[in-house]
């Protein structure tokens, strides 16, 4: 009898395991526990999608004009496991920007258009992180590219953050370390949320970013240059005319369907925005006189996509003719392409 007790104590204690140490780990790092905590119970659940208005699964698609979509190349650095963002540089046409998701060391990578590496740089962010997007701009005549650590599937970060870098140069030899020209420490209004979608206007100087896990997709933006050393973003409003998963998405995927409309990425040029999904893009067109609070509330025009695996990283081209994309590698170890989609 005292063998199945310690037996029981034993497996008690070995499956609570990966549960103590996520607790440790959040208190070492002034996480907000008690809501880490919620939010698991609620994914074990299948609860972690928050609706703010009732539910509607739309039985229909969008009409999308047909599109070509061109297969660049294949990443050839397989170092970049979870490419979480994507951005062209502006110093040299032909090379784009990437960066890994939570879990991997704090780099910046280079590759060109057939996907073959060209250089990687570590970035002097000691913190841990979540990075989750990249959005690239031009700052009183310099150019910049913007890495955003705002990715928090539990909820649980009370603060997350904004980093800056001037567009490294592709001279030299070896890899160099990136030190950020400025950082923004900002949360929310009313709590965590969970964000992959930043973008830039840099008209504006603004920086737009769009929530995940919320039904409708909820807008924030923030100045570029902020004051403050932690700032509350700004609630802009929602994206409604967004469509959420079809029946037939149900259907096709029991498990994850409902995930498929959940934005991943955003870029944003002149009047015209990208939102990207794990489905589908979503182009969203600014008026004349118009903010981007109103035109996000206006209804998109589908950019229909094949089947494309872990699609969270979406870019314009530095000439607007061509919706870039790149996938993540499954299981960290698969296939990750480059895309170009004609716009």
């Amino acid at each position: 009898m005292r063998y199945v007790f310690y037996s029981l104590a034993f497996l008690l204690v070995l499956l609570s395991a990966p549960l103590i140490v996520l607790c440790l780990y959040g208190l070492s790092q002034g996480l907000d526990l008690a809501q880490g905590l919620k939010s698991i119970a609620r994914n074990l659940t299948g609860g972690d999608l928050i609706y703010d208005v009732p539910q509607i699964y739309r039985s229909g698609l969008m009409v999308a004009k047909q599109r070509r979509v061109i297969w660049m190349g294949d990443l050839e650095n397989e170092q970049l496991r979870e490419a979480s963002g994507l951005v062209a540089a502006r110093k040299e046409e032909g090379i784009y920007f990437s960066v890994n998701d939570s879990g991997n060391a704090p780099q910046l990578f280079a590759f060109d258009a057939d996907g073959r590496h060209v250089k990687s740089w570590t970035v002097n962010y000691s913190k841990s992180h979540d990075f989750e997007d990249l959005a690239s701009f031009t700052y009183e005549g310099q150019q910049y590219v913007l890495i955003a650590d705002t990715g928090d599937n539990l909820y649980w970060r009370p603060e997350v953050r904004l980093l800056v870098i001037p567009e490294p140069d592709l001279g030299g030899v070896g890899d160099d370390s990136l030190v950020p020209a400025w950082g923004i420490r900002f949360r929310y209004p009313d709590g965590q949320r969970d964000v992959e979608s930043v973008a830039v206007d840099e008209a504006e100087e603004r920086i737009y970013l769009i929530s995940k896990r919320r039904v409708p997709p909820e807008l924030f933006s923030l100045p570029l240059r902020p004051n403050g050393t932690l700032i509350t973003a700004k609630y802009e409003g929602r994206l409604e005319q967004l469509p959420q998963p079809s029946a037939r998405d149900l259907r096709e995927d029991p498990n994850w369907g409902r995930y498929r409309s959940s934005p991943t990425a955003l870029a944003m040029q002149g009047r015209t925005a990208i939102v990207a999904t794990y489905r589908d893009s979503y182009l969203f067109s600014r008026g004349k006189g118009e903010s981007w609070a109103e035109a996000f509330r206006g209804t998109p025009q589908r950019v229909a996509l094949p089947d494309i695996y872990g699609l969270e990283a979406a870019a314009f081209d530095v000439d607007e003719k061509n919706l870039l994309l790149v996938n993540e590698r499954k299981d960290g170890v698969g296939r990750a392409a480059l895309y170009a989609v004609d716009l």
